[in-house]
């Protein structure tokens, strides 16, 4: 009988350990593609682009124009601005976390800055945990600190102030599509998603918007006719 389980028991181990190492392998590959197709796009973007548009009717090249604009717009707003919120928010809570006084000010300061790229959420769930344990503590001191200067500076001034000073002219999108577009590209293309997602999805966005406005001038300007049955 011990000798059955310990068979049972070499098998389980020798299982798992393949399977951490299949796993490990391929997120290994994952970052290689990813970085991969993130230097192909830097290196022959360009280039590529190009060679499309010259493919393209000159009745449609406006219309490819913008979203060429959009989608310039889109990738600002998400890789260029949402990292270096990230990173402000980083700045932020480094001396925040040094006169709240637990410690482990670089950790803290980290978990903010990693929950700021995330949409929606942001650094307010750790700031109300935070508050939470300190009631529960009872160190009112700093659940007024959070309360007072934790949530306003680290979280609000970020987005507040600095995101819309780096955002300029360039139009922001919703959240809800980041949140989408993250995610949702994690989940069906792997790391590679987190680039290509969100783009996809903003792209798909206004294609929809361009082609409602193309509809609705061609209905004033009498293209389109009502259909009487």
């Amino acid at each position: 009988m011990a000798g059955i389980l310990d068979s049972h028991m070499d098998t389980i181990q020798s299982g798992g350990f393949f399977s951490v190492l299949s796993g490990f392998t391929a997120a290994i590959f994952n970052v290689i593609i990813f970085f991969l197709v993130f230097f192909i796009f830097l290196l022959f973007g360009e280039q590529i682009w190009q060679n499309l548009l010259s493919g393209i009717p000159d009745s449609l090249k406006s219309f490819v124009s913008h979203i060429e604009e959009i989608s310039s717009n889109t990738l600002y707003s998400i890789y260029i601005v949402h990292i270096s919120t990230s990173v402000i928010t980083f700045l932020l809570a480094i001396p925040f976390f040094y006169v709240l006084g637990y410690g482990h000010i670089i950790f803290w300061s980290l978990i903010v800055a990693l929950f700021q790229l995330i949409p929606i959420i942001g650094p307010t769930l750790i700031m109300i945990f935070l508050g939470i344990y300190a009631i529960a503590m009872g160190d009112y001191r700093a659940a007024a600190l959070i309360a007072i200067i934790g949530y306003p500076v680290v979280c609000a001034v970020p987005d507040l102030l600095f995101r819309p000073i780096m955002m300029g002219k360039r139009t922001s999108i919703h959240p809800a599509i980041m949140w989408v577009g993250f995610f949702g590209g994690l989940w069906i293309m792997g790391i590679v998603g987190f680039v290509i997602g969100p783009l996809v999805l903003a792209l798909l966005v206004a294609c929809g918007r361009e082609l409602i406005g193309i509809m609705k001038r061609a209905k004033e300007n009498g293209w389109l006719e009502k259909v009487q049955v």
